[in-house]
């Protein structure tokens, strides 16, 4: 299974610090052999994001979705499906 899929299962299943763990070595992965700016970091950034929100940290949580956006913004385009996933997913940081 791939690494970032696992995190997010790990997060489905409330266990955030496995998800924490398996979405960060996703996330190490992908950078070294995609780059900064591929939408696969992106997506690990995006799943950070929730975590960290989930954990009560919504600072962090934000930081990550706003990277992901960022990326997927320069990557897909502004009005790209895949960015109202971040939308929202920044918008409940502010909650």
């Amino acid at each position: 299974m791939k690494l970032g899929m696992q995190g997010i299962a790990y997060y489905k299943f409330r266990d955030y610090t496995k998800a924490k763990k398996s979405l960060k070595k996703a996330l190490e992965i992908n950078k070294l052999y995609l780059g900064e700016k591929h939408t696969n970091v992106a997506r690990c950034y995006y799943g950070l994001g929730i975590v960290y929100t989930a954990l009560g940290r919504s600072n962090f949580g934000l930081e990550y979705q706003q990277k992901a956006l960022e990326i997927y913004k320069k990557q897909l385009g502004e009005d790209h499906p895949d960015l109202a996933d971040v939308y929202n997913g920044i918008g409940i940081c502010y909650r």
